[in-house]
């Protein structure tokens, strides 16, 4: 004769595996919703990968200040990249950046550039300033360079002598 407990609890073990294996699937449901997130990514990645690229010379002219990210960039097509100058504030004042001819410095690429400024106060403060470059059109002979005034100063007095007795 056959044990009635006994065929319950095979089928309790089935119904439990059924059970949990459910579970799993669904619980894993999340894991197929970001399975397009990962998609994407991917696809951003080879996109990136796949854009052409442009070198930027980063170039500050003499007394100004420095670039503290180097003094070329390479950057690709529709994408950004983030450069930092350091300002000669004791005597300059600065007002932005520039895209310039490597070649001719007189001629603007404003065109095959955008800038974003990124910096905080506090950095602004301390001369430090953060900028995203993003590249629009290509060209090897784009030149960022940052926009400073000479803050004026008085150099001497007039006139020369030192006589301060007026009538």
């Amino acid at each position: 004769m056959k044990n009635p407990f006994r065929s319950k609890v095979r089928g309790g073990r089935y119904g439990c595996i059924v059970i949990i294996a459910c579970t799993l699937i669904f619980s894993s449901c999340e894991n197929f919703l970001k399975g397009a997130e990962v998609a994407q990514e991917i696809k951003d990645i080879i996109a990136y990968n796949n854009a052409p690229s442009s070198t930027l010379v980063l170039n500050a002219p003499e007394g100004t200040g420095k670039f503290l990210s180097g003094t070329e960039k390479s950057c690709k097509l529709g994408y950004t990249i983030d450069i930092q100058f350091s300002v000669n504030f004791s005597e300059y004042v600065y007002r932005g950046m520039e895209a310039v001819s490597k070649a001719n410095p007189s001629v603007g690429r404003a065109e095959y550039v955008q800038f974003t400024d990124l910096s905080t106060e506090e950095e602004k403060e301390n001369g430090t300033y953060k900028v995203q470059v993003k590249l629009l059109k290509l060209s090897d002979d784009i030149m960022i360079q940052p926009k400073c005034l000479l803050i004026p100063k008085a150099t001497g007095a007039w006139p020369p002598n030192d006589n301060t007795s007026y009538p």
